[in-house]
């Protein structure tokens, strides 16, 4: 727990809740938790702790994340769906997640071209907060609050709900974006649906 710039440690590859099997998985709950000081990053500087995650869960249907606690990681929550499959129904909410580069980031995995199907994007209630720890001197880290990529052409995210959540802090000198969707093709995401959603930059 003491690892960061200024602590007794500085490692990567640190993650609070890891899921990568080899195959797929369906009804999982991760909830409650507090996933803390996985790299505490307190100088523009330190480009350490690129490959430090909260909740790392892959490959799996009806997956739901509700209530934890997360700060000071590089990547919160991930969630990330394996080429040639098929996937329904992932709920992130209630989570409150601060010192961070990404809040939440969903995507596809880039062992091929061959792409990933996922539908039933629920992300709502989450509150989400300063990010200007990350910034770094070699510009690694282009922070988003929240973030969904479908970057293989093949793949095919759809019906996507991003509503009531609140950004509220410190974007940082490296901030990208409160919500930043980046498609692989013009069909690999459809039907997104972003409302009531506030973002306040307090810098």
């Amino acid at each position: 727990t003491a690892n960061g710039t200024n602590l007794a440690s500085q490692q990567d590859d640190g993650e609070c809740v890891i899921g990568h099997g080899g195959g797929n998985a369906t009804n999982v709950t991760v909830q409650n938790l507090t996933c803390s000081n996985i790299y505490i990053d307190a100088s523009v500087s330190d480009n350490g702790g690129e490959n430090t995650y909260g909740l790392d869960i892959a490959n799996t249907s009806n997956l739901v994340e509700p209530n934890n606690t997360l700060h000071d990681m590089k990547w919160a929550i991930r969630v990330s769906y394996q080429d040639g499959s098929t996937y329904s129904n992932l709920t992130i909410t209630g989570n409150n997640i601060y010192n961070m580069d990404h809040g939440v980031f969903i995507g596809d995995s880039n062992s091929s071209d061959v792409g990933s199907v996922m539908s039933g994007f629920y992300i709502y209630g989450n509150t989400v907060g300063s990010m200007t720890n990350w910034d770094s001197t070699a510009n690694y880290n282009h922070h988003d609050w929240f973030h969904l990529s479908a970057m293989k052409g093949a793949s095919h995210f759809t019906n996507f709900y991003l509503y009531n959540n609140q950004g509220k802090g410190d974007i940082g000198a490296n901030a990208n974006g409160g919500f930043f969707s980046y498609p692989g093709s013009t069909t690999a995401e459809t039907g997104l649906y972003v409302f009531n959603n506030v973002f306040v930059n307090t810098s």
